[in-house]
């Protein structure tokens, strides 16, 4: 009988032990490869059914490799249960050969939650894991160190609050109006659902509607005598994913109409339809609002959004609840709470002041919140309304000190949270780390905050510790929260990364982001997103705007473009204005250039074309990486030397990923820059100033063509085609000049001069391929020279970097077009036959391409289309060029 290989769970300790072949290593490395080129919705299919094959010796090394995956850290923890010794021996080798802070956390979280495995090691095995210990020790500081709050916060021995007072006031009825302008109000009131869509069912009765609506003959009865619905009146739908559109209720006569909306259950409301909603408002008015705010109850990111010109007390509960608890709706609940602050915190006071708990301690915290925004004179007329009793209770609550605001239950520690596992903080005065209680203290800090709102007490723990330090704690306990399966309830070990990270810890997140939409994480990396922002460096923000600028998953596109718009317009800037500020200078000096001190020997280091850090001895010799230290070089020097480049090339990667199609898309849309943002941004940027010295800029004064040409010397001086001196006056607007707008003898001249200098441009400018529109398609809203081309759906993903965006994801992952702005208010639509999946371009590995359709944006089949010929050239020829492109790498169908 053939002996069967033993699984991870069955295995002897003896298989748990490290493999000893390079045969061996080599099979698992090549295994790793096969893993790692897999499609990601196979991964998991694929991991486990592997390691369910192969003995534990095998399978410890794959699961190490791998642990950050889900799959394999499940698989660690059985085998860490049946095998701990072999296991925690294994891990600490790994430990301390990788430094991975990873696996020495899961060693030490294994040493101290298992302490027969370490005592079933040998002397010279435990003598390596006291090494493994000794590497993650600092000094510790003494209790007289630390700030008061680490050594007793409140929380230790009970609660030391003020106590606030509790009131029996009634709510104040408050007038509600819906603050919309008559063209407003015309706008919603002829919305699409009201036109073309209702005309068609106008021919079919009220009953009809009312049953479609599943509303029981007796409801109907009911309604239609203008009555509210009653509990039964309608029937449940089969299906909890089933939901009916509001925009039934805009075909029922008066005052069905008005009853059913004010009183179906809003749970069976479907979301998206917020035309039919304002047109509801608008032909109801304020006699509507009981069914807004059942909507906004229910869906609240969508019903706050579309209330905010409603102000309405109704809206208020919901307003604090998802300020608190929804992070998704939290955007929108501000926005309303800020428009409306004195009908908030009238309605708000008595809430925080009565005696349910609940709705006392949601009502506090967004009266906190609205002081902390400066809504305090608000708060004193709304505190009035109330009588001198509320307004001392408004004072006592002003007075308390919010590091005594806790919650009612304090959170338990989740059994990931081991203290001794984690890196430790550093004090920034002395240099010693927090002992075990203080770094347990802060985890409690982080446990009880909200991204959007901490604990105050964690500004006092960043003014006391190393901003590095606290970096590293919070990226070891994220580690340990991903080790442990990244469960939701305890997301606040995520979190922690935006309450302390600091660039590195956005460097290490961005590629985790990129990577979680493949592995069925998307809300996960909707969260680090709301991290980057939260870090908000220039280094976080770069990387933000880089998941915003190019990304295979449109939905995470769009958010990260979300939050940078959100910053964006919070600085009263464009998109594109805060791209400008978002490029880090690197430290570099104003030549662009960094230099490398081994002591005796010094390098320079400059960048070529694609922004790749070049390397040069002090003889101006190119080299081709960083030479390794010598002899006789100052140890200290180089040992900050290498690690400063080697995170010099990281940086520069990132950067040059966004910057060289940024400028490119600058060039093909034409945009300007004032003369002191170009003196700032471009030519005094030691790094953007690297890149643009190789482009042709140009002068103008109006839409037309550029007036004068220059480009940019390595010393900042402006020149022209001659190399004569080029001034640049203040009032001037600058922009990358388009092959189309320069005359072929500034080409030739231009061109000349930078294959004279050896310059090589970042994309092509001067040698741009440039095409027109035949006599046909200018008169013509489509395009059909491209029409019959096979090409690789990897090709046309590609369109994203030349300004294409992917259409809307519909189920199953399917997107069926991209489109390209094409001026104000157009786009070019490119339909796919038979289209992609997303993340999956295998599924459907070869398009068809149809004709291209120019139309206005938002519009659909032959509803909006425009002729070709109205739009410029220069536009007309991007567009062209991309398809042109696409077209030269067509396949055989």
């Amino acid at each position: 009988m053939r002996r069967s290989e033993p699984s991870p769970g069955t295995g002897t300790a003896e298989d748990a032990s490290p493999p000893q072949t390079a045969a061996h290593d080599g099979a698992s490395k090549l295994l790793l490869e096969v893993l790692r080129s897999a499609p990601s919705r196979d991964n998991s299919l694929k991991f486990n059914a592997l390691i369910k094959r192969m003995p534990a010796s095998q399978s410890l090394p794959l699961l190490v490799e791998w642990m950050t995956h889900k799959e394999a850290r499940a698989a660690l923890d059985k085998l860490a249960r049946h095998h701990p010794a072999a296991t925690l021996k294994y891990m600490t080798e790994h430990a301390l050969a990788s430094r991975s802070h990873l696996a020495r956390s899961w060693a030490v979280r294994l040493a101290l939650g298992e302490p027969a495995a370490l005592k079933a090691l040998t002397s010279a095995e435990q003598e390596r894991f006291e090494a493994l210990l000794s590497s993650m020790k600092v000094e510790e500081a003494a209790p007289e160190q630390l700030p008061p709050l680490l050594r007793q916060p409140p929380w230790v021995n009970g609660r030391a609050s003020i106590e606030l007072p509790t009131l029996d006031l009634p709510a104040l009825v408050l007038p509600e109006t819906i603050r919309w302008t008559l063209a407003d109000k015309a706008s919603a009131a002829s919305g699409p659902l009201t036109s073309a869509w209702r005309l068609q069912r106008l021919d079919r009765s009220a009953a009809h509607w009312l049953a479609a609506l599943r509303i029981t003959p007796a409801g109907q009865a009911r309604v239609m005598g203008g009555e509210a619905l009653q509990e039964g009146d309608v029937e449940l739908p089969q299906h909890a994913f089933d939901a009916e559109v509001p925009d039934l209720v805009l075909l029922l006569p008066d005052p069905a109409a008005l009853a059913v909306w004010n009183s179906y259950p809003s749970s069976l409301w479907c979301t998206g339809r917020g035309d039919a909603i304002r047109a509801i408002l608008a032909k109801h008015g304020e006699a509507a609002l009981p069914g807004l705010a059942a909507y906004a109850q229910r869906h609240a990111a969508e019903g706050l959004a579309l209330a905010i010109d409603v102000d309405s007390a109704r809206l208020v509960p919901t307003a604090l609840h998802a300020l608190h608890h929804f992070k998704k709706a939290r955007t929108a609940a501000i926005a309303w709470m800020t428009a409306h602050p004195v009908t908030t915190l009238t309605t708000a006071l008595p809430l925080a002041f009565g005696r349910d708990g609940t709705q006392r301690s949601l009502a506090q915290h967004g009266v906190r919140w609205l002081l902390s925004q400066g809504f305090g004179a608000e708060a004193q007329q709304a505190a009035a309304r109330h009588g001198s009793e509320m307004a001392r209770a408004l004072q006592a609550l002003q007075e308390t000190d919010p590091l005594q605001v806790l919650p009612s239950r304090m959170p338990r520690f989740a059994g990931f949270f081991v203290a001794p596992s984690l890196s430790r903080p550093v004090l920034r005065h002395g240099g010693t780390g927090l002992p075990d209680s203080a770094m347990e203290h802060i985890g409690t800090m982080l446990a009880i905050s909200r991204l959007d709102s901490p604990y105050p007490g964690l500004a006092i723990v960043k003014d006391a510790c190393t901003p590095t330090s606290l970096a590293e704690f919070a990226w070891d306990l994220f580690e340990a929260w991903m080790s442990a399966g990244a469960p939701v309830k305890e997301a606040w070990a995520f979190e922690a990364l935006g309450h302390l990270g600091n660039d590195e810890t956005a460097h290490r997140l961005t590629p985790f982001i990129r990577e979680w939409p493949g592995e069925s994480a998307h809300q996960r990396a909707v969260a680090g997103l709301d991290l980057l922002a939260a870090i908000g460096s220039d280094i976080a923000l770069m990387h933000l705007n880089g998941i915003a600028c190019k990304l295979k998953f449109k939905g995470l596109q769009d958010r990260a473009r979300d939050n940078i718009d959100a910053r964006a317009e919070a600085r009263a800037l464009t998109a594109d204005e805060l791209a400008d500020r978002l490029v880090p200078d690197l430290e570099l000096d104003a030549r662009g250039t960094l230099q490398l001190d081994f002591g005796p020997r010094q390098f320079r280091v400059h960048f070529d074309a694609a922004l790749k850090p070049c390397v040069q001895d002090a003889q101006g010799m190119r080299l081709k990486d960083l030479p390794r230290p010598g002899p006789q070089d100052d140890a200290a020097l180089t040992h900050a030397a290498a690690p400063r480049f080697r995170q010099l090339k990281k940086d520069a990667r990132a950067i040059a990923g966004v910057q060289i199609p940024r400028m490119e898309m600058a060039m093909v849309r034409r945009r300007r820059w004032s003369a002191g943002d170009f003196r700032l941004f471009i030519l005094d940027h030691p790094l953007m100033r690297q890149l643009c010295t190789r482009l042709v800029w140009g002068v103008y004064e109006g839409a037309g063509a550029p007036a004068r040409y220059f480009r940019i010397e390595e010393d900042a001086i402006l020149v022209d085609a001659q190399d004569a001196r080029a001034d640049l006056p203040d009032d001037a607007s600058v922009g990358i000049a388009h092959v189309l707008e320069m005359p072929q003898p500034m080409q030739a001249a231009f061109g000349q001069r930078l294959g004279d200098c050896g310059i090589v441009q970042p994309f092509r400018q001067l040698g741009r391929e440039t095409f027109i529109l035949k006599d046909a398609e200018s008169a013509d809203s489509e395009i059909r020279r491209f029409a019959g081309k096979t090409v690789a759906t990897a090709s046309v993903m590609g369109l994203v970097d030349r300004g294409w965006r992917r259409g809307l994801v519909e189920d199953g992952g399917y997107v069926g077009w991209y489109s390209k702005q094409a001026g104000e208010g157009l786009e070019v639509h490119l339909e796919l036959a038979p289209g992609m999946v997303v993340g999956e371009p295998d599924f459907q590995p070869r398009q068809r391409l149809p004709s291209l359709v120019l139309r206005r944006a938002g519009t659909s089949g032959f509803d909006g289309r425009v002729k070709f010929g109205g739009l410029d050239r220069i536009t007309v020829s991007e567009v062209l060029r991309d398809m042109a492109l696409l077209a030269e790498a067509a396949i055989d169908p």
